[in-house]
């Protein structure tokens, strides 16, 4: 038996890391008695039956399996946005942020091509910033030095997240020795060309692993069973809501909040709120159905 990690799947067939060198194989039909499946970025135990070639037995404990892309074991994610060419999105990419906080991963916010629109970039770094998430305008087509992302790779497992088109490829290309497909953004649609087809673990070292995923323009917070869940993925909601009057405060129609308050002080940005009360009344329509 032989521990690795799956890197990539495709057709019914997994490639999987071992200290030996990448395996190919096939899932164990054990695993169409469960409802469990292998995915990429997880640990597994193989049994090899020829040369390089093996089967899947056993899928090791995970720390985390993201539904949307289908990646598991993540440390960080690297949220990655346009400001324009696409259009940013920023209820998609809050809703990223809940998800990432959700399955208990670091979330980084990269808005790319800020040199489109730097003055709005830079207000929007700010605003994240402002709320302790972690937050950089980058450009990957002028900025000569990006290797300051790669220090953050070091040591994770890290996915790179975001629709089409917003350079996620072409940010891994300054990393990885083999280039990765790029496409441009579509004049039709003016959303990217989908040129990560499937999710790939790219290996950086022997320490640091970095997801390079498909583009995906909606996500739904349907992990989320209860609107009372909502505040707790908004960690800059939840610490102040000890200020709040009623212990139970969804910051929304309550009197005496103190997220309300904070908004008003601009403390948080109210784009950021409006989305959380949007997101807050999606989660309370699903319950009633």
């Amino acid at each position: 038996m032989i521990r690795g990690k799956i890197i990539k799947g495709i057709g019914g067939f997994y490639y999987v890391k071992t200290l030996k060198g990448i395996y190919e194989c096939k899932a164990r039909g054990l695993f169409r008695n469960t409802a469990e499946s292998p995915i990429v970025g997880d640990n597994c135990i193989l049994e090899e039956t020829e040369q390089m070639r093996g089967y899947i037995v056993e899928i090791l404990p995970r720390k985390n399996l993201f539904l949307r892309p289908p990646v598991a074991n993540v440390d960080k994610a690297f949220i990655v946005f346009s400001i324009n060419d696409p259009d940013i999105d920023l209820s998609l990419l809050d809703k990223m942020i809940v998800q990432s906080y959700y399955y208990d991963t670091k979330p980084i916010v990269l808005i790319n091509k800020s040199e489109l629109n730097r003055q709005w970039a830079d207000k929007l770094i700010l605003d994240y910033r402002k709320s302790d998430i972690e937050a950089y305008a980058i450009s990957v087509y002028e900025d000569s030095d990006l290797t300051f992302i790669y220090d953050k790779f070091k040591g994770y497992t890290s996915a790179l997240m975001g629709p089409s088109g917003v350079g996620k490829s072409t940010l891994l290309n300054q990393f990885v020795d083999n280039k990765l497909q790029t496409g441009e953004i579509s004049e039709k649609t003016k959303r990217g060309k989908h040129t990560t087809r499937h999710v790939e673990l790219l290996i950086l070292d022997n320490e640091t692993f970095v997801f390079d995923t498909p583009g995906y323009s909606s996500l739904e917070l349907e992990f989320i069973d209860d609107a009372e869940e909502l505040k707790y993925y908004y960690p800059d909601f939840y610490n102040l809501s000890e200020n709040c009057k009623f212990n139970n405060c969804l910051h929304d129609r309550e009197p005496n909040c103190a997220v309300k308050m904070a908004v008003e002080q601009e403390k948080i940005a109210k784009w950021r709120y409006e989305n959380y009360k949007n997101y807050l009344e999606a989660i309370r329509n699903k319950r009633r159905y």
